[in-house]
């Protein structure tokens, strides 16, 4: 167990804590703690998991210039280069001397099979590259169905979270600590079902521990007491942590009506 300690000019330290008896620790000799686990650890936060289009066209100012008036014309401009990595004309692009990309990524059969299952499409490949041809390091992504192909500037916020949570579990070493927060952003309760199925199938293969912080009953049907734990902001500020809660008991501190539950009187 880890706490803060107070240090001078350093309010983000912490360190290995004394065992504490009531939470089921050995008890060892004084002034000894015990070691840290070593995990490897991956954390995706979804409400920050946006692509380099969305990055660039919602939160950034064009720099006017003769051939630039607005964000349109921008991305229109530099999308050419983007074009280029896609098509595999160039491998990187070098520009104000430095790179802007790394190396693209195509989708194995594998990955494309889990991305297609949890949104309910078809994809028959995809394509993905992280890079700063829209002035901040983001990631693109070009999608092809039967019909037709597509990047992620038309695509929905909530593909992107599942191509860069399939990359990184799949990614992830035997024994990982996976961190969740809000994974259901963008999806709905259809695609966050079959996203919990892939988890569930990715912990048993691999032997994951995967800890996620949701508000959706989606996420939280079906899962064992032990599983489910409900944070409840306290008057004085503190939160109170309540364990074995079943996901009923879950629906109603979320203020979630069961429709199971209610009968017509007549």
């Amino acid at each position: 167990m880890k706490q803060r300690i107070f240090k001078r000019n350093n309010p983000d330290y912490w360190e290995t804590a004394r065992p504490n008896i009531s939470y089921g620790m050995q008890k060892i000799a004084e002034g000894k703690r015990n070691q840290p686990i070593e995990k490897d650890v991956v954390y995706i936060d979804f409400r920050s998991e946006l692509s380099a289009f969305d990055k660039y066209f919602y939160f950034k100012k064009p720099r006017k210039s003769k051939t630039i008036n607005n964000k349109q014309d921008y991305l229109r401009k530099h999308s050419v280069f983007l074009r280029r990595i896609i098509d595999g004309t160039n491998v990187i692009i070098h520009r104000y001397g430095e790179n802007k990309n790394e190396q693209l990524k195509t989708f194995t059969a594998i990955e494309l099979q889990h991305i297609s299952t949890i949104l309910g499409k078809k994809y028959v490949s995809g394509k993905f590259v992280k890079h700063k041809l829209f002035e901040e390091w983001g990631y693109s992504v070009i999608f092809e169905t039967a019909s037709y192909s597509y990047s992620e500037a038309f695509a929905g916020s909530g593909e992107m979270a599942v191509v860069k949570l399939v990359l990184e579990v799949l990614g992830a070493k035997e024994y990982s600590l996976i961190l969740l927060d809000e994974p259901e952003v963008s999806l709905h309760p259809g695609a966050q079902k079959r996203l919990k199925q892939f988890l569930l199938e990715e912990t048993r293969r691999k032997r994951l521990q995967v800890v996620i912080s949701t508000h959706s009953p989606s996420i939280i049907e079906e899962l064992p007491p032990n599983a489910i734990k409900v944070f409840s902001l306290l008057p004085s500020g503190k939160f109170n942590v309540k364990n074995e809660i079943t996901p009923d008991e879950a629906f109603y501190h979320l203020e979630q009506t069961n429709p199971a539950r209610k009968t017509n009187h007549c």
